[in-house]
């Protein structure tokens, strides 16, 4: 059993403990960041309830927007995690020009929607956009991240 154990670990597709560890920063930056902005997506919703239903449809759809953009971004990083640095900082550069133009394309579509109040849809996405990376930012200093081979930095002597 234990033999067939140890053959499964070293399959070209299994994952690797670096893998697995990446994968669990990723979640825990997701998990650290995700919840707190949806938190105060509700907080949100909760101060512009008083104000109508149009206050309230502009607070969720600003929240939305702003969850689903930063979610697709550490989507995207997680997924190219393993590529060369070069690759992974074009794919995030390429990532966030998208989000940018796509921002503006929803922005531009909306502006005129009389089914929500712009000054609402402007309360959800700034509270969850600074939420957001205050607490991913909290996740990251509280992540183990391994900056340097410590094997790759001793000299020829293996000191």
């Amino acid at each position: 059993m234990a033999q067939a154990d140890r053959s499964r670990d070293n399959h070209p597709d299994s994952k690797t403990t670096g893998d697995n560890d990446a994968e669990g920063q990723y979640a825990a930056l997701l998990r650290g960041s995700l919840v707190p902005a949806a938190v105060a997506g509700l907080v949100c919703l909760g101060i512009a309830l008083p104000s109508g239903t149009r206050a309230v449809a502009g607070a969720a759809f600003g929240a939305a927007v702003v969850l689903v953009f930063f979610t697709v971004g550490l989507l995207v990083m997680r997924r190219t995690a393993r590529l060369n640095p070069d690759a992974v900082m074009g794919v995030v550069m390429l990532t966030y020009v998208l989000k940018v133009a796509a921002l503006t394309v929803v922005l531009v579509v909306f502006k005129d929607a009389t089914w929500l109040s712009p000054p609402h849809f402007a309360l959800g996405a700034l509270a969850c956009t600074f939420v957001w990376l205050g607490f991913e930012m909290r996740a990251f200093t509280r992540l183990r991240v391994l900056v340097t081979d410590p094997v790759a930095g001793r000299g020829p002597e293996g000191r």
